[in-house]
């Protein structure tokens, strides 16, 4: 088996190789074939490390969440060899919770009854079918895997790189901008939704550039399909860069028209914000999800067991474990006389304490993971309009600036500060410009600037993970840099429309 993988990651590799070196994608980007090979192996050698790390040093059996999520595929990729029957059924069914699916397949697997749940749809679902299908490319091994999902992310930075001179024609400050964030190269070198998202997001960009400068139907219907895949894959992030795009595309060749758009929406956006976040009860209001969020991301940040019924969600300690009784239906109970923190389901922004419980007590099981690392708390809750604008605030500054070096605490935090230190003097100098040029700003990168904010708002808000959120925000950093450098005066910018 080993030598069949080798022989298969070899020949997959050497027709990567060829197809950076001779694709006409590669040849026009400008940039040369050994930066690409270069930018390629490093990035595998980043997956590898990564993985390496996560197998041998993370506390979950499985390893983190990369090495969960392929797990999960491979599961359902093995079944193709088995019982073909099941394999289609789960790859290409939303959901199928019969009685022998579940002892089959999902009891085994992590991830797939997680993630954004609807009727239809489930990022996770669709994330790890993704990658079962990649898996037939790869013959389920995990290094070759890496070789593979590289390329695809290669394919985004370099689609980033072209679609880019939107705003900046500079080869340099784009090659900055796109190649040489740490962030982007590490958590996109690994089986993360972040890696996939970045080549959609870059992919449409490169494509609403083509279609500004060719105004052909074909590259119209291609970014519209691509817009839609980037959708299913993170929509809380991706659905404002095609909103972005929408809105260009709506609004093209009409400047006055876009300043208009962004004055009102702005306005409705800030007051309507506040509004909702005072009145909760609407049916579709936006900030219930975010809200649940906040306090999912808080569960893990807390560590340990986390258990749930109709009443209340209760957290003990990992030790614990030993105290708690499986029963049936895969219940569990906690004996009487037990000390435990619960929240009640009508509030699950009061922690209480139940010193000793008065009797046994049957929950069922939510979360079970170890206390996170780089987890911090800044208590963003809006009661008050000063509340509502101190949480905006605090949201950007911490996916932009945390940790800085003052609130770092192991080697990796500090290698993350260094890149955010950077990024602060970035930010301090686009201010300082945009000060010394009175705001005259093109509306296309003030618009992409208010959704890029938007997206690290609810970043912010909701995750107090500092390496999560370095994690979640590096598929926008290159469109991020961007426009902060097309407000540079020496970088030069796209003379063509835009």
């Amino acid at each position: 088996m080993w030598l069949t993988d080798i022989v298969i990651g070899c020949v997959l590799m050497f027709f990567l190789v060829l197809t950076i070196r001779y694709w006409s994608f590669f040849r026009k980007s400008q940039l040369s074939f050994l930066f690409l090979l270069s930018i390629f192996l490093l990035k595998i050698g980043l997956g590898v490390l990564y993985t390496y790390i996560q197998l041998n040093y993370y506390k979950h059996p499985l390893g983190g969440d990369s090495m969960v999520f392929f797990n999960d595929a491979k599961i359902i990729y093995k079944s193709f060899f088995t019982f073909k029957k099941d394999f289609f059924r789960m790859l290409f069914s939303y959901q199928d919770q019969g009685v022998y699916f579940i002892e089959k397949y999902y009891q085994y697997m992590s991830y797939w009854n997680e993630g954004m749940q609807s009727p239809i749809y489930n990022d996770n679902r669709i994330f790890t079918k993704l990658n079962v299908i990649l898996m037939f490319i790869t013959h389920g091994n995990i290094y070759i895997h890496m070789i593979l999902i590289n390329f695809i992310s290669l394919l985004g930075l370099v689609a980033f790189f072209n679609g880019l001179k939107l705003w900046i024609y500079s080869i340099p400050f784009r090659v900055i901008a796109v190649f040489f964030t740490p962030t982007v190269l590490l958590w996109c070198s690994a089986i993360h939704k972040e890696t996939f998202l970045l080549f959609f997001i870059g992919m449409c960009f490169h494509l609403y550039f083509s279609f500004i400068n060719d105004a052909k139907f074909w590259k119209l219907f291609v970014l519209l399909l691509f817009m839609f895949f980037s959708v299913l894959i993170k929509p809380y992030i991706s659905a404002f860069i095609v909103m972005f795009i929408l809105i260009m595309l709506i609004f093209r060749n009409n400047e006055h028209r876009i300043k208009y758009f962004i004055f009102a929406f702005s306005i409705i956006l800030f007051f309507g914000g506040f509004y909702l976040s005072q009145n909760l009860n609407f049916k579709f209001n936006p900030w219930r999800p975010i809200l649940k969020k906040q306090v999912e991301f808080g569960f893990a940040a807390e560590g340990g067991f986390f258990l749930f019924n109709k009443h209340k969600v209760v957290r003990l300690d990992l030790q614990d474990s030993v105290a708690l009784i499986k029963t049936e239906n895969d219940s569990i109970s906690v004996p009487e006389k037990f000390k435990y923190d619960y929240w009640n389901i009508e509030n699950l922004d009061k922690r209480l304490v139940e010193p000793s419980s008065e009797r046994k007590e049957t929950f069922a099981l939510l979360h079970k993971m170890p206390k996170a690392g780089s987890a911090f708390q800044y208590n963003l809750k809006i009661e008050t309009f000063y509340q509502y604008c101190r949480s905006i605030f605090l949201s950007e500054y911490i996916v932009l600036f945390k940790p800085l070096f003052f609130d770092a605490h192991n080697l990796m935090a500090y290698l993350s500060s260094i890149e955010n230190l950077v990024l602060l003097i970035i930010v301090l100098l686009t201010l300082f410009f945009s000060i010394r040029n009175r705001f005259k700003l093109k509306a296309s990168i003030v618009l992409a600037l208010l959704f890029i904010l938007m997206i690290f708002f609810i970043l912010g808000f909701t995750v107090n993970i500092s390496g999560a959120l370095s994690r979640y925000r590096a598929p926008l950093m290159p469109l991020f840099l961007a426009v902060c450098f097309s407000l540079f005066p020496f970088a030069e910018h796209q003379t063509k429309k835009n």
